[in-house]
């Protein structure tokens, strides 16, 4: 489903690639410093997936400083294993698409630098299948690649628009969603020496 091949998934997330970015706080800081800015974790016991997770770091933040109840979920076998072994208390599920994930919704779904990575029509189907594992009021809040970088150049198809946010307003309306607001933060990422920025959104249901 994804235009990203696992094995480039697993090559991202191996232990090598692990050290060198999300071990790193220039990296983590700012995307947890943003998280904690919009203001949709203070509710109090509040159910959480964070879709594509990675090795957890993100979720792991969310359930020590909230206290919150965070399923994490991946595609790939690396980060999940990475997960398991130091993040014990977390929830930790394989999945591949957000309909593998059956009989429990959530207040709030974090989706951070996903659906960059997938064709169009299958963000939009994404997006309405996190919007069926909400709760009422549940947000869904999302984030992507604001520009290309070195790795997304293998990938073409995913390159021909600049504008994340633009590709998918529309198809976001004609599912009857809402955006409820647009934002921007920077993160430093090691592999490329650079800041790179990144667009986010969060969708309410109509």
């Amino acid at each position: 489903m994804s235009i990203v091949s696992k094995s480039d998934w697993d090559f991202l997330y191996s232990r090598q690639y692990n050290d060198v970015v999300w071990d790193n706080p220039k990296m983590i800081n700012p995307t947890m410093d943003w998280l904690v800015g919009k203001g949709y974790l203070e509710k109090s016991c509040m159910t959480i997936m964070d879709y594509g997770g990675g090795t957890g770091k993100i979720s792991d933040f969310i359930h020590r400083k909230y206290g919150h109840d965070v399923l994490l979920t991946d595609w790939s076998d690396a980060p999940l294993k990475f997960a398991r072994e130091n993040f014990p208390k977390l929830s930790v599920m394989q999945t591949s698409c957000p309909y593998d994930v059956k009989g429990k919704t959530f207040d709030l779904i974090v989706c951070l630098n996903v659906l960059t990575y997938l064709p169009p029509m299958v963000q939009i189907k994404f997006i309405k299948e996190f919007a069926d594992l909400l709760n009422d009021k549940g947000k869904i809040l999302i984030s992507g690649l604001d520009k290309e970088n070195e790795f997304l150049k293998k990938y073409p198809e995913l390159t021909q628009d600049k504008t994340f946010i633009n590709n998918l307003k529309q198809g976001i309306e004609n599912i009857g969603l809402k955006i409820k607001d647009t934002d921007r933060y920077m993160a430093f990422n090691s592999m490329y020496e650079m800041d790179i920025a990144f667009r986010s959104f969060t969708i309410e249901k109509s």
